[in-house]
């Protein structure tokens, strides 16, 4: 399914928010799927993304300070790449950003040497 990317509306917003804190509220895990059912036309990973991206208090946005690295580092040797785990020990960022992060910048098996003749 190739949907139209829209930006999120201060309703949709609102209404996310209000779901979420209801199920916080009540001790429930966050399910995307049955939240995404409440919010027209939005996909599960597309509430999970705005939640943990640009919604949920707590999650820095930025840089990555020396000591966060060395978190993610120490729950990736943990946790390996379950990323809500990773994320919940980081606890500073969320699962997205620990994977984006983990797999762009320290990963110990990214090769950073130039390209060689055959790979250019």
């Amino acid at each position: 399914m190739n949907r139209a990317r829209r930006n999120w509306t201060a309703s949709e917003d609102a209404l996310l928010r209000d779901l979420v804190q209801k199920e916080l509220s009540n001790n429930r895990p966050l399910l995307w799927r049955e939240l995404a059912k409440r919010i027209p036309d939005r996909s599960n990973k597309d509430c999970r993304k705005r939640w943990w991206n640009s919604l949920a208090g707590g999650t820095v946005k930025g840089a990555w300070s020396p000591e966060e690295d060395k978190r993610l580092t120490e729950a990736v040797e943990k946790y390996g790449t379950n990323w809500p785990q990773v994320a919940a020990a980081v606890g500073t960022r969320c699962g997205d950003q620990c994977s984006s992060h983990w797999r762009q910048v320290l990963n110990p098996n990214i090769n950073c040497c130039d390209w060689t003749a055959t790979e250019v």
